[in-house]
């Protein structure tokens, strides 16, 4: 729980677009100095710059998360920036999207390292930080499809993912009692460039709930409630607790209903 986020230090990866750059603004409007981190360096920069120019504290970094020597560098870059890490947040991604037989393992392995195996070397990195600073927050970006099934296209996305939101619940235990707060934010149809981004194997399918596009700003206010409210579930949708609580009640009824939606949805392509 952090009420007061002056004098704190946000790295965040994937921040250069997106729900990534709609947090950093956000942190930094707080009062938290940020370090933009993304695979894209020279948007990183103009995040840095955006946030600078509002008179808030910024640097920008360039980071590959599924390479280890970029995390260690995206670190020590946000100590030799502002000298201490208070809040983390574990945002980039990669989506492949395609017929499950058509996404070889190389893709798979792929995507687990970027988007859950990342989230854990980044998190064993840099909680020591967070705990010698005295504390702070952790944020770990899952995905609305982590917790309910709604299309077969991005399986590999889909279950690194689902895997974040478990690790989360688990750190969230394993830290309850040490000053360090997380969050799992589960964004559902959000305004992004994730679609301009992701990898097609095969004939482009796009699969989305159905809920209502959500402005990343939005998604970005709510999580800076979550965090000043010691929230742990943060879905991007509220409509989405009643769906995974209907889930839940029958999951054989739930996954008929959604198989037979996705199928038809793809005869109808």
């Amino acid at each position: 729980m952090i009420e007061d986020f002056t004098g704190h230090v946000a790295v965040i990866t994937g921040a250069g677009s997106g729900i990534g750059r709609a947090c950093a603004l956000a942190l930094a409007h707080e009062g938290a100095a940020v370090l933009v981190s993304d695979i894209n360096l020279e948007r990183a920069e103009a995040v840095a710059g955006e946030i600078r120019a509002a008179g808030g504290r910024a640097a920008a970094n360039q980071c590959n998360v599924a390479v280890s020597a970029d995390l260690a560098a995206m670190r020590q870059a946000a100590l030799d920036a502002f000298g201490k890490i208070t809040i983390l947040m574990n945002n980039a991604g990669v989506v492949y999207s395609g017929p499950f037989l058509e996404v070889g393992m190389a893709l798979w392995r792929k995507s687990f390292d970027v988007n859950m195996f990342a989230v854990v070397e980044a998190t064993q990195l840099m909680l020591p930080d967070i705990l010698a600073a005295g504390g702070g927050h952790i944020v770990n970006v899952a995905t609305t499809a982590a917790l309910y099934p709604y299309n077969a296209d991005r399986m590999s996305y889909n279950s690194a993912r689902a895997g974040v939101v478990l690790f989360s619940e688990s750190l969230a235990m394993d830290l309850w009692e040490k000053g360090v707060g997380v969050t799992c934010l589960c964004p559902g149809p959000t305004r992004t460039n994730m679609i301009q981004n992701m990898h097609f194997v095969g004939e482009p399918a796009i699969t989305t709930p159905d809920l209502p596009i959500m402005e990343p700003e939005e998604l970005a206010d709510k999580l800076v409630k979550a965090i000043r409210g010691g929230k742990f579930f943060l879905p991007g949708h509220d409509e989405v607790r009643a769906i995974v609580a209907r889930r839940g009640a029958d999951v054989d009824a739930f996954l008929t209903d959604a198989a037979e939606k996705f199928n038809a949805g793809r005869k109808g392509r």
